[in-house]
């Protein structure tokens, strides 16, 4: 996609250069629009996976937070559909404040990848925004505000940051990245129900 649509856009941008000192603007703007292209290709299949998979990593958390004995707000409520959209209403500011974060910050450290020097700090804050995702679907279900979700990952940031490398180590792996991803799931909820448990009885 990126490719067939790199010539169509430039042209509009700049015409075809014809003196040498020309092709240094044009190859910019080439460059520049591949590399917008591609960001944006890669952000919108990142949303619309995350979209599909939503439900059944929803479910997980769900699942994972009730077996390790978590008390959650409305829990007796779970199943009217009331209360569900009740639930999914209150936390549609913090997810559209994480989607901001992931793609904002998210990009900014996609380029930092590009330059020298950069590119190993870049794959760091990547892979602990990977794994904030990853704890959020478990943040959902205690109902908390952003605000809530971010005192709680800077209250536990060694947890969260040992969680994150050992993700971002496993997911490097071609073929076991995909069993690992739903997995993180459950690890990300057991993360979090084991601190919150002791601050319920706090």
């Amino acid at each position: 996609f990126t490719i067939t649509r790199i010539p169509e856009i430039v042209s509009r941008l700049v015409h075809q250069p014809e003196f040498w000192y020309q092709y240094v603007l044009y190859y910019l703007v080439v460059a520049a629009t591949a590399l917008s292209l591609f960001f944006v290709v890669i952000f919108l299949v990142f949303i619309f996976a995350n979209l599909l998979a939503f439900p059944f990593n929803d479910l997980l958390a769900e699942k994972t937070l009730n077996l390790n004995s978590v008390t959650l707000p409305g829990a007796g409520d779970q199943k009217r559909l009331k209360a569900w959209a009740a639930k999914s209403m209150r936390n549609t500011s913090a997810m559209i404040k994480k989607t901001l974060i992931l793609l904002v910050v998210g990009g900014a450290m996609m380029v930092a990848t590009l330059i020298p020097g950069l590119g190993l700090l870049g794959a760091l804050v990547g892979v602990f925004l990977m794994a904030y995702d990853r704890v959020d679907y478990a943040f959902d279900h205690f109902q908390w505000t952003f605000k809530q979700r971010r005192e709680f990952v800077r209250a536990h940031f060694p947890e969260m940051m040992g969680f994150a490398w050992a993700l971002g180590l496993t997911t490097a792996i071609p073929v076991i990245n995909m069993v690992v991803m739903p997995g993180s799931v459950v690890a990300g909820a057991s993360l979090v129900a084991k601190y919150a448990k002791k601050e319920q009885k706090t």
